[in-house]
C-alpha cells in the first residue's frame, strides 16, 4: 500500500511539474509579446529580408 501511494505521489508530481512548466512558459511568452517583442522580431525579419533582397537582386541598368 505504501509503494502504491509513493508511485501515485511521483505520478502526480510529474504531471504537475509538466503542467506548471508549460503554464509558466506560456505566461512569460504572453508577457513578452504583449510588451512588444513580437513587433521587434517582425521588424528584424523585415530588415534581414530587405538586406538579402538588395544584395542578391542585381538591378539591370538598361531599365533605369
Amino acid at each position: 500500500n505504501a509503494e502504491q501511494s509513493n508511485n501515485d505521489f511521483i505520478n502526480i508530481f510529474i504531471c504537475h511539474l509538466i503542467f506548471y512548466s508549460v503554464f509558466c512558459i506560456s505566461i512569460v511568452l504572453h508577457i513578452l509579446v504583449d510588451l512588444g517583442l513580437g513587433s521587434f522580431v517582425k521588424n528584424q525579419f523585415l530588415q534581414i529580408f530587405e538586406i538579402a533582397n538588395n544584395t542578391l537582386a542585381e538591378k539591370n541598368p538598361a531599365f533605369a
